[in-house]
């Protein structure tokens, strides 16, 4: 396989995904409930958007999807690039050096550009559960780190609060009833 099929089956991939996702986006204009909810298109819009919360249910779903989007977008890709260098490589010192740092490369940019959604949404999420943001610090310690997965995984904070204001206001609502029939 030569640079030029190469790039060929490179950009035919890139094309069917930039169809595959046009499909998908012109079904849910439609109304059509048939292709998945995606939470990556809400993972780039809001994604420069700290305020606001998110839902256990939207949050594990993002943190699932962004990693298997990211494989077809760029780890497919990433393969074929491997697999035609080494197939077509004599095996020198400097090819491997090369292949390795173009691979660290990609990783490295899909990293930083993931960097502030992934802020973003962390915090939306300890909003959520009832914490303040500055617990976000936390995910940058290692093994320390896991406490954060121990909250996310909680319910929301406001549905505790809701459902326990809900219950004072029935308990009042109770005695105000009982009052009115004594008198």
């Amino acid at each position: 396989m030569g640079r030029e099929s190469f790039l060929f089956v490179f950009f035919v991939y890139i094309l069917f995904i930039i169809c595959v996702w046009e499909y998908i986006s012109l079904r849910r204009m439609k109304g059509d409930s048939l292709p998945p909810n995606l939470f990556i298109n809400e993972y780039w819009k809001k994604a420069f958007d700290f305020t606001g919360n998110t839902s256990r249910r939207r949050f594990w779903l993002t943190v699932l999807q962004v990693p298997i989007f990211y494989f077809f977008l760029i780890g497919i890709p990433t393969f074929i690039y491997v697999f035609d260098t080494l197939y077509n490589s004599s095996f020198d010192v400097q090819e491997i050096e090369s292949l390795t740092r173009n691979i660290s490369l990609i990783s490295w940019i899909g990293a930083i550009i993931n960097f502030v959604p992934g802020i973003s949404l962390q915090i939306r999420r300890l909003r959520d559960i009832g914490k303040e943001s500055a617990w976000i610090l936390l995910s940058f310690i290692p093994f320390i780190s896991f406490v954060l997965i121990f909250w996310y995984s909680k319910p929301s904070f406001t549905k505790k609060y809701d459902s326990i204001s809900e219950k004072f206001n029935q308990s009042l609502k109770n005695l105000r009833i009982r009052s009115i029939k004594k008198n």
